[in-house]
Formats: structure tokens, C-alpha cells, sequence
């Protein structure tokens, strides 16, 4: 993480002296003429700090705002849910597989289809933008902005999520609310963990008054800016989770009892695949990072 710039102004001999140097009032002159024109702002600089006599001698700092757009996509996906016990493969390993569906069944049969709702696991920390690393990006600018980025782009913080066009078991339109918040553990572990859910900061996608999901519509999801930087911190290590139940205890709940059913078949309202790693729209990122907090 940079660090800022202080400048002793006199006056004391102590740290009370020193000011911080505040953009734009460090420039440097890059050569091209001799005039004041010449002259560029500094936004990030290095300062040698003496104990070695190569680059490591260097320390890095930053004055001022500069902030840029950067444009990740998931590096990985899986789902599951808690009465399996295992990740899913339907229709896809990286699929990512939400809500509560289960077949129409008949009495005395509905105690095989007592199952718990499904859950999506979806990261980003591997996939670069610009050769960075998301990780590489938030140790060179760590925080979330609302500025207007640099290069003139527009300023965005949001995740998005395509649902599946394929016609796997389901409603046409989905509709409901969607919970999103971190997972503890990875799609690396050998088996899922309801427990490694978090919902301490989670956030909700709803659609709900007649709105609904299609398939192969996009879900754009935008935090607020404290928000989103809880999960672009987490985001550097870990994934997310999503899924349409509240709570670990409702992840773990299992709705269809054994025995108590007639024709007991059906599917909730989020009940949704989305489209996972290097599928045809996956999981994507979009940050705008800065060197200073908003």
C-alpha cells in the first residue's frame, strides 16, 4: 500500500513541523520545454530512505487521487448443497446453482427427495485485467471510489451474474431475493461447507412486484462502496456464496419431511443456474480502485 509524503515547513523541531504534501502541489518537470507547461502532477512517487544502494533502498508514496477501472472476471465456480455433501456437476462442474428445486413426487416416495436448497461458490483473485492480479491491483490502489477514474471511463463498482439459457428443470422467470456474501473455504476444498458461508456484511438481489430473472439475463448486483470493499478485500483470497435462504440454518434446512408429502414436487421462485468459469457469460468484477479512501 502507498504511503504519503510529508515535508518539514519549519517552525519546530519535532514531527509537529511536518505537513503532509497534498495533490496538486507536487510536480515534477518532464524536459519538454521551459515554461511552467512542462511541469506534471505527481500522483505516486518513490523516495530513497537510505540502507541500501540499489532499488530496495527505494519506498514507495502517493500524492492525490488516481483512480482507474478495473474489469475481472471469475477464475472459478462450483456449487452444492448441504444434504449432498459434495460439489455439484449439473449441467456443468463450474456451474453455479441456486435455490430449491426438487421433482414431482408421489407418496411414499418423498423421503428420497429431501434435499436442502442449492448454493453458488464464485472467486476472482487469479484473473488479471491489465496484467494484474486483483490482489496486485488493491496492494498498488486499496480502495473502492466513487471518483471518476483517469482515463476517462465511467465510474462502476458491481458484480453481475448471467443466468443460464439452458431449459435444466425450473421456471422460465425467476423471481425472489438472492443473498451474496463470503465463503470462508474455496472451490479447491475437497468438500463444500455450509459453515463457510458468512452473512456478516452479506448483501440481497431481489425481484420481486411482477420484475423477474430470465434466462440468459444478466443480474447486475451494486453494493454500496463500504460494501463492496469488504468483498473486494475478502475477494483477493476467497470467493463469495449465493443462494436464496437467509441463513446457514435455512442453507442446512430440508423442507420436504419424510413420509408427510402427497404430490409433493416443487421448485422456489430463485431457483436459477448461472453461468460459471469460461462459460459463455461468466461471473464478472468491475472495481474502481484509488491510492486515498472517498
Amino acid at each position: 500500500m502507498g504511503k504519503k509524503l510529508y515535508v518539514h515547513v519549519g517552525g519546530t523541531t519535532n514531527q509537529t513541523g511536518f505537513k503532509e504534501v497534498e495533490a496538486p502541489n507536487l510536480k515534477v518537470h518532464d524536459g519538454s520545454n521551459a515554461n511552467q507547461t512542462g511541469f506534471k502532477q505527481v500522483k505516486k512517487g518513490y523516495v530513497h530512505v537510505g540502507g541500501t544502494t540499489n532499488e530496495t533502498g527505494f519506498k514507495e508514496f502517493y500524492v492525490g487521487s488516481d483512480p482507474i477501472k478495473y474489469t475481472f472476471y471469475a477464475n472459478r465456480a462450483k456449487y452444492f448443497r448441504h444434504t449432498d455433501g459434495y460439489w455439484g456437476s449439473s449441467p456443468s462442474v463450474v456451474s453455479i446453482r441456486t435455490g430449491q428445486w426438487n421433482a414431482e413426487l408421489f407418496y411414499p416416495y418423498a423421503n428420497i427427495y429431501n434435499n436442502s436448497t442449492y448454493v453458488g461458490v464464485f472467486g476472482f483473485d487469479s484473473i488479471t485485467a491489465g496484467g494484474l492480479t486483483l490482489a496486485q491491483a488493491m496492494a498498488d490502489r486499496p480502495y473502492i471510489t466513487t471518483a471518476t477514474p483517469t482515463d476517462g471511463s465511467s465510474n462502476e463498482n458491481y458484480l453481475e451474474l448471467t443466468r443460464s439459457s439452458t431449459s435444466i428443470t425450473g421456471y422460465t422467470y425467476a423471481y425472489g431475493t438472492w443473498y451474496i456474501g463470503k465463503y470462508g473455504g474455496d472451490t479447491t476444498d475437497t468438500y463444500p461447507d455450509a459453515d463457510d458461508c458468512s452473512y456478516t456484511g452479506a448483501i440481497t438481489k431481489a425481484y420481486t412486484g411482477g420484475s423477474t430473472l430470465s434466462r440468459g439475463e444478466t443480474a447486475k448486483v451494486t453494493p454500496s462502496t463500504a460494501e463492496m470493499q469488504v468483498f473486494a478485500t475478502h475477494l483477493k483470497t476467497n470467493p463469495l456464496f449465493i443462494t436464496n435462504k437467509n441463513s446457514i440454518a435455512e442453507i442446512k434446512n430440508t423442507p420436504l419431511s419424510p413420509g408427510n408429502q402427497g404430490s409433493a414436487g416443487f421448485t422456489n421462485g430463485e431457483y436459477s443456474v448461472f453461468f460459471g468459469k469460461d462459460e459463455t457469460t461468466p461471473p464478472k468484477l468491475v472495481l474502481t480502485l484509488d491510492y486515498v479512501a472517498p
